[in-house]
């Protein structure tokens, strides 16, 4: 009797552990990313094509994992003393993992997209945290962009040279992002944009390539009555073509030259209204605060 009685008490914690796990593995069923976390996603596809790089699918199962690791980080906290930000605190349906250089061990956080989701396969985090709250994706890149270790994981380069990411997961909250890269394609349903009206044709929507510095596709010499992010003067349009390379690569797709009288400009982004100039003016980092609108 008492061999059966622990039978049946074995049998009943492996069937709620076995759920447990099973959950886990379960992604929420409205999934959908964030229009800033889209935003990121975009601008690092647009970065990989300026660079000849293929484009990177929009992955669930990743997005999951990095929608898990920003909720934790922002209220749990796991990157203090000798811990990193690739860690994972104890408060979470997962295994805890203190994630940092003389630690062998580095599965931990390598594995966590098979530990969470159905994707049987190890991912590589990307991970950044702001003392502000308000992260701007257009900001971000352009600082990501200055530092050579973050742009050799976003362009398979150096350390990536012999990985191939076919597969990627944004998440962005309170301060902290996180990209997710894997190397094999995830067989879950690409997820939607949360704001209702942009949903998945959006996301299948192909990488817009950057437009060439030529006079059909990026020069302005007529007035359209539309408000320009102006950044940078020039005396000669050849100079100008030159240096607006520089902005389609810090991901700045929509850069145009805009002439008029003996002026040559580089507009960093174009609207059709001042308020959504302005918007777009707030959200530039440091870098570019020097910025000025013009209508034309």
């Amino acid at each position: 009797m008492m061999k059966m009685l622990r039978f049946i008490a074995f049998t009943m914690i492996f069937t709620v552990f076995g759920k447990m796990l099973f959950a886990q593995k379960e992604l929420p069923k409205k999934l959908c990313i964030s229009s800033d976390e889209y935003r990121l996603y975009q601008l690092i596809n647009s970065l990989r094509t300026v660079n000849k790089m293929p484009a990177i699918d929009l992955s669930a199962s990743l997005s999951h994992v990095a929608h898990l690791h920003v909720s934790d980080l922002s209220q749990n906290h796991p990157d203090t003393s000798i811990c990193n930000l690739h860690s994972w605190s104890v408060n979470g349906k997962w295994i805890a993992c203190c994630y940092q250089n003389y630690v062998l061990k580095q599965d931990c956080m390598w594995d966590k997209p098979k530990e969470l989701t159905p994707y049987k396969y190890r991912g590589y985090e990307l991970a950044y945290a702001s003392a502000d709250e308000i992260i701007h994706p257009d900001s971000l890149m352009m600082l990501w962009l200055e530092i050579p270790e973050v742009q050799n994981m976003l362009l398979n380069r150096g350390a990536y040279e012999k990985k191939k990411w076919l597969a990627a997961g944004v998440g962005i909250k309170d301060g902290y992002t996180v990209v997710w890269f894997g190397q094999v394609k995830d067989k879950l349903k690409t997820p939607k944009v949360c704001s209702g009206k942009k949903a998945v044709a959006k996301i299948e929507k192909k990488v817009e390539q950057p437009k060439k510095t030529d006079k059909k596709t990026v020069v302005i010499n007529k007035k359209t009555g539309r408000f320009y992010l102006i950044f940078g003067s020039y005396d000669r349009q050849k100079e100008a073509e030159k240096y607006i390379k520089r902005y389609f690569k810090a991901g700045f797709t929509n850069a145009k030259i805009v002439t008029s009288s003996k002026k040559v400009r580089i507009s960093l982004s174009d609207h059709p209204d001042l308020d959504s100039a302005k918007a777009a003016k707030a959200k530039l980092s440091k870098e570019y605060k020097d910025a000025w609108i013009i209508k034309y």
